[in-house]
């Protein structure tokens, strides 16, 4: 049995924060299944996070890391 790729049926932005070029994040999710009711407590999205940063006045997105998302210099609230 080989691995299947993962196909969610959505992307969702659950945040958005721009700060400076070099200071920001956005974080959205990947939903794979819609769940059957109210009831249903099975985790149905996988969460991802990103950091656009600006170099040389072009926009890249990089994924971010632990560093990324606790930098000490950063002004984005934690």
């Amino acid at each position: 049995m080989g691995m299947k790729i993962i196909q969610p049926l959505r992307y969702e932005i659950e945040l958005m924060q721009f700060e400076t070029e070099k200071d920001c994040l956005v974080k959205y999710s990947a939903v794979l299944f819609d769940k059957e009711g109210s009831d249903d407590n099975r985790p149905n999205k996988m969460f991802y996070v990103i950091k656009p940063v600006r170099i040389d006045g072009k926009w890249h997105l990089t994924v971010a890391d632990d560093d990324d998302m606790n930098t000490r210099d950063s002004k984005i609230a934690k």
